[in-house]
């Protein structure tokens, strides 16, 4: 019996550390989210220091401190939480702290997220994200073959909910930046005609369009999109053809619309889903800063 209480008190011990630092860990990622990084990083340390055993919380810390410009600081808490799992969070965390760094490690870290399906249903995690963080890394003209071969081998997976035409559609995106332009423009005629439905298509045609100075087409592609890029789209297109007026509004209203986005459930496996509108935020700021709507 003294055993059995003995084993009922080493058990709620644990319990209490689990559960502090659980809030503690949730204190930190809004404490993030509202912009104070001291604050999330003092919380993501308090936890750790009743649950140091805890991936996710160290993944956390490094994503603090990543902002706060200590690198060599997060790269210790990221190695850490990859010590601990290397579910697909802990990957594209890490690749991302590494895309400008180590660009051809990122895509490692990318692709091995990529290996599971299940993986990353798992953790809550679309398969957009890596697949938009592998255009990125496509830009880099000594990984694009392997960009797009990875692009091809995830494209061969079973990926459940995602919508059929996601793969080519970001194929055809990264076919658009790298300037590979008819095949591009080919690419997404084949997904127009085939999934006709698939107005998210529309923003990444669009912008295929910008870069080639089809304003008047590319206006028609982003007027189609359900999502505040559409607001983007024809900002930068008004931007571009001389009307600041219209620019401005269209700005304003991407910004807004970003804001109310529900993105709780990427935030809270640490992954920061704004991370790639970053360069659209701040043109749209830098634009109104001088061209109040």
């Amino acid at each position: 019996m003294a055993a059995a209480a003995m084993l009922y008190r080493e058990a709620e011990r644990h319990a209490e550390a689990f559960m502090k630092a659980a809030i503690l860990n949730k204190l930190g990622m809004l404490a993030y989210n509202l912009g104070d990084l001291p604050g999330a990083r003092a919380r993501y340390e308090a936890a750790l220091a009743v649950k140091p055993d805890e991936y996710a919380i160290h993944m956390n810390l490094g994503n603090a401190l990543h902002n706060l410009g200590e690198h060599d600081a997060a790269r210790r808490a990221y190695d850490q939480a990859l010590a601990l799992n290397r579910l697909p969070d802990v990957l594209l965390n890490l690749a991302m702290f590494l895309a400008e760094r180590d660009p051809r490690a990122a895509l490692g870290l990318i692709r091995e997220s990529l290996q599971s399906p299940d993986g990353l249903e798992k953790t809550g995690i679309p398969v957009e994200v890596p697949l938009h963080m592998l255009v990125d890394l496509g830009e880099h003209a000594e990984l694009r073959a392997e960009v797009l071969q990875t692009i091809d081998e995830a494209a061969a997976r079973t990926w459940g909910s995602t919508e059929p035409w996601t793969f080519a559609n970001l194929r055809a995106l990264l076919l658009s930046r790298i300037g590979r332009s008819d095949e591009s423009l080919r690419a997404f005629e084949v997904i127009r005609k085939e999934w006709p439905a698939a107005t998210d298509v529309c923003f990444n045609l669009g912008m295929a369009l910008v870069r080639l100075e089809r304003w008047d087409d590319a206006r028609a592609e982003f007027s189609k999109v359900d999502h505040p890029l559409r607001h983007y789209g024809l900002a930068l297109n008004f931007e571009r053809t001389g009307h600041p007026e219209d620019a401005a509004r269209e700005y304003l209203g991407f910004l807004e619309g970003l804001a109310e986005e529900p993105m709780d459930e990427l935030w809270a496996r640490g992954v920061d889903p704004e991370r790639r509108y970053r360069s659209y935020v701040k043109q749209a700021r830098d634009f109104l800063a001088t061209h109040p709507a």
